[in-house]
């Protein structure tokens, strides 16, 4: 039996993956569409991967990043950025670190 609503299986496509990452509003005048960056994989530190920056949302996502005292910081604004990676070795919910080329 299977409630109304509730996923029976995914399907996921390995070789045709990507990642999205919120990138702060101060960082959009340094990336562009098209342009290269590197992932860098959080469990395996010394395994780097490339990709390509497919989309850049013209939305905004208000406080992704909350101040963390009252000293007078704001919260951040963010936008999100695809990156299309196209490697069956990272996997649907792995944490990379993005460093734009």
């Amino acid at each position: 039996m299977v409630s109304t609503g509730l996923p029976l299986m995914t399907v996921t496509d390995y070789a045709d993956n990507w990642v999205n990452v919120k990138v702060k509003q101060s960082v959009l005048d340094k990336i562009k569409e098209g342009q290269q960056a590197t992932l860098i994989p959080v469990s395996v530190p010394d395994k780097k991967y490339t990709g390509k920056i497919v989309n850049i949302s013209r939305k905004p996502e208000f406080a992704t990043a909350r101040a963390t005292n009252d000293r007078g910081e704001k919260d951040i604004v963010t936008y999100n950025v695809k990156i299309k990676v196209n490697s069956a070795q990272l996997r649907p919910g792995m944490s990379v670190q993005v460093k734009f080329e």
